[in-house]
């Protein structure tokens, strides 16, 4: 499918969930990569060398902005429903900013070498949180 039809998608999917869960303050913007990505925020690496990621959410909670990040090889090969199940998951981190930015906080008060287990414990339940947080909202049901 032709790469702007996907882009239009993925905006229409983007809009629907912030209104669904009540995001409507935010000012999101919606950024579109050609690259092959960047490094994941905090230290976490990757979960394994053949892992790519799709879509991630920078958020400034304070200021009700977020920035989402798609690649677009994840556009061109995605369903209607990996694209409305992956933006849904991104805005449930936007959602959950405050929180990510207070365990952020947390972590960065640890000395340095104590660091890196709990960056990657806090990805791992942030992930894990995020995704049930949008099978409970719908996300992924045709919804």
């Amino acid at each position: 499918m032709a790469l702007r039809a996907q882009r239009r998608k993925w905006k229409s999917a983007v809009r629907r969930w912030q209104e669904r869960l009540k995001l409507g303050g935010y000012n999101i913007v919606i950024e579109y990569l050609d690259a092959e990505g960047e490094k994941l925020e905090g230290g976490s690496e990757l979960p394994s060398d053949s892992w790519e990621w799709s879509a991630k959410a920078e958020t400034k909670p304070m200021y009700l902005q977020a920035r989402l990040k798609v690649t677009d090889r994840f556009l061109m090969d995605a369903t209607d429903e990996q694209i409305d199940t992956t933006a849904a998951h991104e805005l449930v981190h936007v959602l959950t900013g405050q929180l990510s930015d207070f365990m952020k906080a947390l972590i960065e008060e640890l000395p340095k070498g104590r660091q890196q287990g709990y960056w990657d414990w806090w990805h791992r339940v942030n992930e894990f949180t995020t995704t049930h947080i949008g099978r409970v909202v719908g996300a992924g049901n045709g919804s």
